[in-house]
């Protein structure tokens, strides 16, 4: 028995003529990715914190720091919202088929 594969559905330039349900390898630009891939991850869990550090710095009670890193991380999210508006307006992610892969 082998473990069921996890699909993906993406946009993707068909260089290799791969029809609809085939398996296929996929390629992108790594630093573009890498970098869409911590700023999605990574800015979230740091101003989560950082709100709760400067609401603590500014003698507030536990519960105004922790409603500080609540906004601080909703922030977050409206920045990685307007991240992948960029992203997919600037088309800077582009994804392509290389080859079809094997079942």
């Amino acid at each position: 028995m082998t473990a069921q594969q996890p699909t993906v559905t993406a946009l993707a330039q068909n260089t290799v003529g791969a029809r609809e349900g085939e398996l296929v390898v996929v390629e992108t630009e790594n630093a573009n990715l890498m970098g869409v891939i911590a700023f999605v991850y990574l800015v979230p869990m740091v101003l989560l914190v950082a709100g709760y550090l400067a609401a603590q710095a500014f003698g507030l009670t536990q519960g105004w720091c922790i409603l500080a890193s609540v906004a601080a991380f909703a922030v977050s999210i409206l920045m990685v919202v307007a991240l992948d508006r960029s992203v997919k307006r600037r088309r800077a992610l582009q994804f392509r088929i290389v080859r079809l892969k094997s079942a």
